[in-house]
């Protein structure tokens, strides 16, 4: 059974991105809790790039509003995932525990981000890189496993593995290369688009080379997790290990049901569980990693409680 290829990108105008990003800076503004709204990064590739929108709100407030959940099918493929939402006071320590910067200033008052210095230390670099690698090594290997691919979320997760090879000064080997291919793909998808069998290749190799690469790096390098065995959004589990390894239990669906949509795609997750066994520390009480998966478990839980429709700035890892 072949990989099956889905959610191909659809060409979309600038004029569509820019419209929404209107609404959107009008809605939030509107909002009382609401200080100032931001966009992370560029739309390099429309129909490819999705949006990526901050909100920031006054500390101790409060905003219940879900601001994706009316849009239109068009709208939902610009903001393919909730809005990040964040308080003021918090927004320093995120930028420099996250690495995020490229943010462009949309509305409401100015808070000088790009001129935020951010000092992060080489060890927490390197600790940012693998957590984004596992997630898309985790995204990536469920779904070759269960045969069927979301392109877009693929042409999208792993060009940016590019900003981690940085983090880990990586400018050659194979992994780079094959990241280097993505962008040439996307550069150049509504003009020459690469055949499926060339996609499929892709994939797989890309697969194979991120799960070799993490293998090799996490037996040699530190690599910090908050506890030896947790659970992911789904059947997904994460437990300490001397060495990387991935063992899935479950039914494979045939992917000819793909046609199916969201339900077939959900349901080949409840039949199915991926545990990934990883070597890892935790860290020790007080330092910076600890104080980092401190702050991060904070604010997924004010978040929750104070702006449950917006995603807070933590790791990439859903841990908490």
């Amino acid at each position: 059974m072949k990989l099956k290829l889905i959610d191909y990108p659809v060409e979309i105008s600038n004029q569509e991105y820019q419209y929404l990003k209107n609404k959107l800076i009008s809605e939030l503004l509107a909002e009382d809790s609401v200080i100032s709204v931001y966009q992370m990064g560029s739309v390099k590739h429309p129909g490819i790039s999705d949006l990526d929108i901050i909100c920031v709100f006054k500390n101790n407030s409060q905003c219940l509003g879900n601001y994706r959940v009316n849009l239109n099918a068009d709208e939902k493929n610009i903001l393919t995932h909730a809005i990040f939402g964040i308080e003021e006071k918090d927004l320093p320590k995120s930028m420099s525990y996250n690495l995020i910067s490229n943010l462009n200033h949309l509305g409401g008052a100015d808070l000088g981000l790009n001129n935020y210095k951010i000092e992060t230390s080489d060890d927490l670099k390197t600790q940012i890189a693998f957590e984004y690698m596992l997630k898309m090594l985790i995204t990536i290997d469920a779904q070759v496993t269960l045969k069927i691919i979301k392109l877009r979320a693929f042409l999208l997760l792993a060009k940016a593995i590019e900003f981690d090879l940085q983090l880990l000064n990586v400018n050659t080997g194979k992994l780079y290369d094959l990241v280097q291919c993505v962008i040439e793909y996307r550069a150049k998808w509504y003009i020459s688009k690469p055949s499926d069998k060339e996609i499929r290749s892709l994939v797989l190799n890309f697969n194979d080379e991120l799960r070799l690469f993490l293998k090799e790096r996490l037996s040699v390098s530190n690599f910090y997790l908050p506890a030896e065995r947790f659970n992911l959004p789904g059947n997904f589990t994460i437990q300490k290990d001397n060495k990387l390894s991935i063992n899935h239990k479950g039914i494979v669906l045939p992917n000819q049901f793909s046609f199916l949509g969201k339900k077939y795609i959900n349901l080949q997750f409840r039949l199915n569980n991926f545990t990934y066994r990883v070597p890892f520390e935790t860290p020790s009480k007080n330092s910076e990693h600890y104080n980092r998966f401190l702050f991060s478990k904070n604010l997924v839980s004010t978040n929750k409680n104070n702006f449950p429709n917006f995603i807070p700035l933590t790791t990439s890892l859903s841990i908490f």
